[in-house]
């Protein structure tokens, strides 16, 4: 599995390329991505999209979540792929938050969007073809506004699956 150098647990196998864990930058060759999220996530993502794709994956549930591409505009089109991100039997509800640092601070907008409900097939999997929010609402009254460039999360409710995404400026 490749899990970047000093993350506890080995919770999370991959990221996009140029993402930061603990505030180190981790590069892999763009073919170790290719073969790390097939054969550790087991999603069915179209090759063209694998390089540039932001991952997780939770070796004991064996749930995963990808989101292609993990960097981008707002207003772009993204693809969102999971497995075992839900209770079974019950639609995927995917959303948008902003990521937090080590001190429960945002790295972006504070602020949600529920993107939509998604249905899941026999094996589990889903997948919803969206666009990065515009804005997001506010979260107990609080927050809310323009999606800015930040660190973001695709995350499954309830919170099963969440993945790393980044909004870079225009």
């Amino acid at each position: 599995m490749l899990v970047p150098a000093g993350v506890a647990g080995g919770a999370v196998a991959g990221m996009a390329l140029g993402a930061t864990v603990r505030d180190a930058p981790w590069r892999p060759a763009p073919q170790q991505i290719i073969l790390s999220l097939e054969r550790e996530t087991g999603l069915a993502i179209p090759g063209a999209h694998k390089s540039a794709c932001s991952w997780f994956h939770e070796a004991v549930s064996n749930a995963a979540l990808a989101v292609c591409p993990g960097v981008s505009v707002v207003g772009a089109p993204v693809t969102v792929y999971g497995r075992n991100c839900t209770v079974p039997g019950v639609d995927a509800v995917v959303a948008f938050v902003p990521d937090y640092d080590d001190q429960g601070v945002a790295r972006a907008t504070f602020g949600s969007s529920e993107l939509e409900r998604v249905p899941i097939d026999a094996s589990g999997q889903f997948v919803l073809s969206t666009t990065v929010p515009r804005s997001l609402g506010p979260i107990r009254g609080h927050g809310g506004g323009a999606t800015t460039p930040g660190t973001y999360r695709f995350s499954t409710i309830p919170a099963l699956c969440s993945v790393v995404f980044t909004v870079r400026p225009d």
